[in-house]
């Protein structure tokens, strides 16, 4: 899944707008169903949620709405609200065992009070979008 994003992050930073259109479809929902665990971190309550259910992550990434998604520029007024954090486990190396595995982040999603934008980063690149009013609310409802 970071090859696709990076390589889609990296061809539009090289190449201008023109891709700018395409940028969303590179954001592969299946990959980021991978995750096997959210961790959500409200701003205004320092408060933090976990999910871990495979149905409920399932259900979190279709109300994303990521087909929807346009590139857009964050408004200068931009508050962050909250931090969605999507972990996955490490690979298995070789002389590792099921112990030595931990979660690692693949990507992370960041909100904002009022407005329906977000910030999507994976591996320290981040991108911002507009994202439909209905996804916005659904992710709003966790951090507020």
């Amino acid at each position: 899944m970071k090859k696709i994003l990076i390589t889609a992050l990296l061809a539009l930073t090289m190449c201008g707008c023109s891709l700018a259109e395409n940028v969303a479809e590179s954001i592969n929902t299946d990959e980021i169903l991978k995750a096997q665990e959210i961790t959500i971190n409200s701003v205004a309550s320092n408060a933090s949620e976990t999910i871990a259910d495979a149905q409920q992550i399932g259900d979190f990434v279709t109300a994303l709405e990521i087909d929807s998604w346009q590139i857009a520029s964050l408004p200068e007024n931009a508050e962050q609200s909250g931090e969605f954090s999507f972990a996955q486990d490490e690979t298995i190396k070789l002389g590792q065992d099921e112990s030595d595995i931990k979660l690692k982040d693949i990507c992370k999603i960041y909100t904002y009070k009022y407005i329906p934008y977000i910030t999507f980063e994976i591996a320290g690149i981040g991108m911002d979008f507009e994202i439909p009013q209905s996804a916005a609310d659904y992710l709003s409802d966790y951090v507020n």
